[in-house]
């Protein structure tokens, strides 16, 4: 596993306190990890539109932005950027 490191907050085009949706998964959803990285265990599954609450990050692992989130239920975990939406 690569070790995480931290981009530019402007680069990844959120920032913490945001309320971005989930998008571009054709209707797989979004899997929240529990750590930046695809070889993290899978928290929940998301489903598409859902609305999250950035709360940490950024940060790159596995050539891909991810930020710490919440969704509505409060269940917190990491989700790639390429699918959250503002």
């Amino acid at each position: 596993m690569t070790p995480a490191t931290q981009p530019s907050p402007e680069a990844a085009g959120l920032k913490i306190g945001d309320k971005p949706k989930v998008s571009g998964t054709g209707g797989l959803g979004l899997n929240l990890r529990s750590g930046a990285g695809t070889g993290h265990a899978r928290v929940k599954t998301l489903p598409e539109g859902s609305v999250v609450e950035i709360i940490g990050g950024p940060k790159e692992a596995n050539e891909l932005t991810w930020w710490q989130v919440r969704d509505q239920t409060g269940v917190a975990g990491w989700a790639a950027a390429k699918y959250l939406s503002d």
